[in-house]
């Protein structure tokens, strides 16, 4: 079903996890190292060459609809070494410790089962460090590269922007790093950054509950086109607009 559905994309371009990413059940969880391979040769730099390409084929004039995923921060947490730098575990705050004990048995079994519970706040901090520089690589140097892009082809102020994450991760929360079946603030609050120059007001924040299925909907009623009933998700731009 996946498959017959991409078809009827103008252009699909998947790729899986790097080579020097691979990990087992052998190296803990917290893993981090620096990105030994060249730059050019990873793969947050090729899916923004590959989205940057498409915006600059485009046809001027003519609508589209581009989507970029970004892998990092995964764990393995990596990032060349010019941005791991820049970070020290020293200046690293972990939040506030909670006791899973307190909170319920499937919170202390996860921790328990993927031995959360053996990382000492040392390494905890360590792996914070490189989960900062694989964000600013792999996500938000990326993203900025995509924007000049527009900027460059004269369509930043006639593009909207979506800025989001399918989910959250335990970063030092209850001691622990990666994600889980949980509904935990830190998994389930995830970045909803909308950009769209002469409608949506600069520096606006919101705080109504959404959720990522709203995003659809949003796009098509920005466009003016017609948003279908049987959606799940419902339209963010009136209130978006500041209604």
């Amino acid at each position: 079903y996946i498959h017959s559905e991409l078809e009827n994309f103008d252009y699909v371009s998947i790729r899986g996890r790097e080579v020097c990413r691979d990990y087992s059940k052998y190296v803990p969880p917290n893993w981090h190292s620096d990105m030994f391979w060249p730059e050019e040769d990873c793969n947050p730099g090729k899916n923004t060459r590959e989205a940057i390409e498409f915006i600059e084929g485009s046809s001027p004039g003519k609508p589209f609809f581009i989507h970029v995923s970004y892998f990092d921060p995964h764990p393995p947490y990596m990032a060349p070494s010019k941005y791991t730098s820049r970070y020290c575990s020293d200046e690293m705050e972990l939040p506030e410790y909670i006791d899973p004990n307190k909170l319920g048995d499937r919170l202390l079994q996860q921790q328990k089962a993927l031995h959360y519970d053996r990382i000492s706040e040392t390494d905890l901090k360590e792996t914070l460090r490189y989960y900062h520089a694989s964000v600013e690589w792999g996500v938000d140097h990326q993203v900025g590269e995509i924007l000049q892009a527009l900027e460059r082809e004269g369509i930043s102020e006639n593009t909207i922007v979506v800025f989001t994450s399918d989910h959250g991760d335990f970063m030092g929360e209850y001691h622990m790093v990666r994600k889980g079946m949980f509904h935990y603030d830190a998994l389930l609050h995830v970045p909803m950054i909308w950009y769209a120059p002469g409608h949506i007001k600069k520096g606006l924040s919101l705080d109504h509950m959404t959720q990522n299925v709203d995003i659809f909907p949003t796009l098509l009623d920005m466009a003016g086109l017609d948003v279908p009933d049987h959606l799940a998700g419902q339209s963010l731009k009136s209130i978006m607009l500041g209604n």
